[in-house]
């Protein structure tokens, strides 16, 4: 038996078959499509979405709801207080997002008598600026003699002080010999260091005796309450010169001594003045 294929029927088969082929490509072109479609429209609702959110964020950071509502000072009295407030230029209402605590801070420590200061803010409409001040240690007198001013332990000028405050046996001692151009918030002269050692320093029975301070030729002095004067020089090697200065109070008779020299703490001498008159000097 003789089989026969017939061209016609292949041309019909392979016809099908490309029709077939055809509309399997067009399914999916249009599936890829829809797909881009969709990844589109994700994409577009998705930043349509985060775009409301920070209108919205936006919004609420300059809302009302998180403004300054008050702003605390610790760290010093009413009155300074009012000071530190106006030097933080914050004013109720403004959000609390504009609130630059670096730049406060740095605005309040212009203050002269604040030697630091922390802000921090809350969202609950809270400032609080925490304060530490300067705290006067000695007086200094101003150059045309007749204004003082008060200067902390880092050497500076903090406030100015009235004279009832510096004369002798006030609570802020003057220190003699210096004199300094009067502007707040400024160093004090370099030599201004010996007192504010001394004072840091000094035992409590050397502080106990000791009536003036002075400085001069870059040299530190202290006249004694029995009237005696001591030079300690600079200020290396305090702590030997405090203890060589007991050593020799404690040996002679304050009241015939007229000076002592501790500058070489292994090494002090000091000079005597006798009832009769008399002086003399002494090798300790």
């Amino acid at each position: 038996m003789t089989a026969t294929r017939s061209r016609s029927g292949r041309s019909q088969r392979r016809g099908r078959a490309r029709s077939n082929d055809s509309d399997r490509f067009a399914q999916r072109r249009h599936e890829v499509r829809r797909r881009r479609g969709a990844r589109r429209l994700r994409w577009v609702a998705g930043l349509a979405l985060v775009a409301f959110l920070i209108v919205a964020v936006i919004g609420l950071l300059n809302s009302s709801a998180l403004a300054v509502d008050v702003v605390t000072v610790n760290g010093v009295d009413r009155d300074l207080a009012s000071e530190v407030y106006s030097a933080t230029d914050i004013e109720p209402g403004q959000p609390l997002v504009d609130v630059d605590t670096a730049a406060v801070e740095g605005l309040v420590e212009e203050l002269p008598w604040v030697r630091s200061a922390a802000v921090s803010r809350s969202w609950n409409g809270t400032v609080v600026v925490e304060v530490e001040q300067r705290q006067t240690l000695l007086a200094l007198a101003g150059t045309d003699g007749s204004d003082f001013v008060g200067v902390d332990q880092d050497g500076i000028q903090v406030t100015r002080l009235s004279s009832d405050l510096v004369v002798d046996a006030a609570p802020i001692p003057l220190v003699q010999g210096l004199a300094v151009d009067i502007q707040l918030g400024q160093s004090a002269p370099p030599s201004v260091a010996l007192a504010i050692n001394f004072l840091l320093s000094a035992p409590a029975d050397i502080r106990d005796i000791v009536g003036q301070i002075e400085v001069a030729d870059e040299e530190l002095f202290v006249v004694l309450t029995s009237g005696s004067r001591a030079r300690l020089g600079d200020s290396r090697q305090l702590g030997a010169k405090y203890q060589s200065l007991e050593t020799v109070l404690q040996q002679v008779d304050l009241s015939c001594l007229e000076s002592v020299d501790v500058s070489v703490p292994s090494a002090p001498s000091l000079t005597r003045s006798c009832a009769d008159g008399e002086t003399g000097g002494q090798d300790g």
